[in-house]
């Protein structure tokens, strides 16, 4: 068995870095009152992730990886770590370490394999975020993303824009 992984598409993973980009620009130059959440989804192979690290060079965000496991409370860890912060001990105080210094920073927030974020609990905390700190909030994930998002109303209403990684580009 080999630990080789096939090579991603070059040409979508730079399509997707391009539609990246623009979901970013496009909910840090909203208009005021509207939301500033973003959804980036398709199917896996396709370069999500390499143009969510490309975003968050360019634009200064704070990236995590959602996991499987640990709860709201790691997903908050690991927001405060990113955001170079040592982590309190309860999940009040580490959202609360958060949201401050995501508001005070003015950096996006780009939660990759957000899929993995889908209870009550985990996504109300992003919403949260989103709504104390106003910085764009943007969700990767699977091609079934947006579809998982619509149960969650006050989550998806402030979604700004829906970006697909398998969108066609315009050939000029």
């Amino acid at each position: 068995m080999s630990d080789e992984r096939p090579p991603i598409n070059n040409v979508a993973a730079l399509a997707n870095v391009s539609r990246f980009a623009q979901l970013v620009i496009t909910t840090q130059n909203r208009a005021a009152g509207l939301p500033g959440m973003g959804c980036f989804y398709g199917p896996a192979g396709l370069g999500k992730s390499t143009a969510g690290i490309f975003g968050t060079n360019k634009f200064n965000a704070c990236h995590v990886q959602a996991l499987p496991f640990g709860g709201t409370k790691k997903l908050l860890e690991m927001i405060v770590l990113e955001l170079g912060l040592r982590p309190t001990k309860t999940v009040s105080s580490l959202f609360d370490q958060a949201a401050q210094e995501l508001a005070r920073s003015d950096r996006p927030l780009i939660i990759d394999e957000a899929d993995q974020i889908l209870s009550d609990k985990m996504i109300e905390a992003v919403r949260h975020l989103h709504d104390q700190t106003q910085v764009p909030v943007i969700l990767m994930g699977e091609e079934t993303l947006p579809q998982q998002l619509r149960r969650w109303e006050r989550v998806s209403s402030r979604v700004l824009s829906w970006v697909s990684s398998t969108t066609r580009l315009l050939a000029f």
